[in-house]
């Protein structure tokens, strides 16, 4: 989990940790509705393709309308949004979501036509669609105060994907460097492969290839930092050896 600065006097920040996300939780204030910050952050996640869920929280305010909200998301962010947050309760997706997944797509659409709706064959597609930035479904709740919060991460685990692969050559992306107790701590987001303490990297320094002994991995997950033996493909972490 990684969780970026919301305002604009930090949006150096934003992007660097925007670079390593699979997807993205863009939070929007059922009593604020969009903000400024709000379409900024939703540019950004668009122009990165950064697959996008959007989670309305603290709809247990006072003089929530949900229709306004929806309407102002869409006006202000993109119109190809869908209320999600009751289809995984049933056992089939409404009507209304089942017409709006095929009409985004010709071939799900003569599907459609000619056999019929198939839940499995329309939550692969809107897995798809979600990837591709093509929709961006919204879900309702407060984190407060704990609504729908438990069925919210269970419908974002079964909506994105990701394909990692810790059996091919380890390769890394740097995003942070930070100083912990004067000691160095390099961040990085492994895309391939797997890391191991005393496994030794190559990397580019002023046009250099160095090549280093690591000394420590933690694993980084929100606040939390554990140590650990390796880091594989997918994780985000630190590690610590390298000199430049």
């Amino acid at each position: 989990i990684v969780d970026t600065p919301g305002h604009t006097d930090f949006i150096t920040e934003v992007y660097r940790s925007l670079s390593v996300l699979d997807g993205a939780i863009l939070v929007i204030s059922a009593k604020d509705g969009v903000q400024a910050q709000t379409r900024i952050l939703f540019h950004a996640l668009q122009k990165m393709n950064i697959p996008t869920i959007i989670f309305i929280n603290k709809i247990d305010s006072e003089n929530f309308f949900i229709d306004e909200v929806i309407s102002d998301i869409k006006e202000n962010l993109d119109s190809n949004i869908i209320d999600m947050t009751d289809e995984f309760k049933n056992e089939d997706f409404s009507e209304d979501v089942i017409d709006f997944i095929a009409e985004r797509d010709e071939n799900l659409m003569e599907v459609y036509f000619e056999s019929g709706y198939n839940k499995k064959l329309w939550e692969d597609n809107l897995k798809k669609q979600i990837k591709e930035n093509k929709i961006y479904p919204v879900f309702r709740g407060s984190a407060l105060n704990d609504i729908n919060i438990e069925s919210f991460i269970e419908s974002f685990d079964k909506l994105t994907t990701t394909s990692y692969d810790e059996n091919n050559e380890f390769l890394a992306k740097v995003c942070n460097v930070k100083y912990e107790d004067k000691n160095k701590e390099v961040y990085i987001k492994v895309l391939s492969g797997k890391l191991n303490v005393k496994d030794e990297v190559k990397y580019f320094y002023k046009d250099e290839i160095i090549e280093e002994k690591i000394n420590s991995i933690y694993l980084k997950n929100g606040e939390k930092t554990s140590i650990s033996k390796n880091i594989a493909s997918g994780q985000i972490g630190a590690i610590s050896g390298l000199s430049n």
